[in-house]
């Protein structure tokens, strides 16, 4: 499988200003939240976009698209990391690693009692059964128009692809969250966006005007259609500043990779998952 990796990593002394803005919180919060045995991290991306036709009066072709695509997620940070500290928080002159107790982290690692065991040499994986996975939750509503003529003078033909689908894709069970107890500022790590497919897809419809074209349809699996972490906005996962009690949200959007879109992301720091596993379109 093709794993596309976007590691949410940081430089040393990102974002440092923030660091004062979490330190408010009460000490039995913060006692509180140093001993939890684990992290349930949730994220919600959105991504939006909407194009219209607008070409040249003489051109020959022309294009719009508008679509929503939306990937829900949580990952279970079960394995708690005393003293690990953020790399936001750590300058030349200040590290809170040096501190014991200063720090705390929590990893996302398979179950207690679980095993990935052995890729089958026949057959497809179930990955709804496999604990090196988690449920991805998603849609998509994507409309794309082209239209072209020979000349300038001829109208246009115009071809429409419709993508629409919801269901449940998988990723890789990753994730790290790094937190400097003294001014709870945070990092969030190694959220991997390794999408694959499950066993639901995605419609896919082509009509056309030109006389003579016959409808299309077929089926894809949602993998490549699925948001990603623009990068500008994956900086924003490090060195924020983490509000107790929990759970804690953060929200923030920015222009998609490509520039095609917006993309929104909300994550949900929690003590508690936040509901049982997404059911197939099935």
């Amino acid at each position: 499988m093709t794993l596309t990796r976007i590691a949410l990593s940081l430089g040393v002394g990102l974002l440092a200003a923030m660091t004062a803005v979490g330190a408010g919180a009460a000490p039995a919060d913060t006692q509180a939240f140093s001993t939890l045995p684990a992290i349930y991290a949730s994220f919600e991306l959105t991504a939006t976009g909407k194009s219209e036709f607008g070409a040249a009066k003489d051109a020959l072709t022309d294009g719009a698209h508008q679509f929503t695509r939306t990937a829900k997620f949580e990952v279970s940070l079960n394995k708690a990391m005393p003293d690990a500290c953020p790399l936001s928080t750590m300058t030349a002159s200040s590290n809170p690693a040096l501190e014991q107790g200063g720090c705390i982290g929590w990893m996302a690692t398979l179950p207690d009692g679980a095993s990935a065991g052995k890729v089958p040499t026949t057959g497809k994986v179930d990955l709804s059964t496999n604990p090196m996975f988690v449920p991805v939750e998603y849609s998509i509503d994507d409309l794309k128009q082209f239209r072209h003529r020979n000349t300038p003078s001829d109208g246009f033909a115009t071809e429409a692809t419709t993508t629409k689908g919801r269901g449940v894709a998988y990723m890789s069970r990753s994730g790290m969250l790094m937190c400097d107890l003294k001014s709870m500022t945070c990092d969030m790590n190694n959220v991997l966006l390794n999408y694959d497919n499950g066993t639901d897809v995605v419609n896919v419809t082509k009509v056309s005007d030109v006389p003579g074209f016959e409808t299309k349809h077929e089926t894809v699996g949602p993998r490549m259609l699925l948001p990603q972490f623009p990068d500008a906005l994956a900086r924003q996962l490090g060195g924020f500043a983490l509000t107790l009690p929990l759970p804690f949200t953060k929200t923030f959007s920015g222009p998609a990779a490509n520039g095609d879109g917006t993309v929104t992301i909300k994550m949900t720091v929690s003590a508690n998952p936040a509901s049982k596993a997404p059911a197939s379109a099935h």
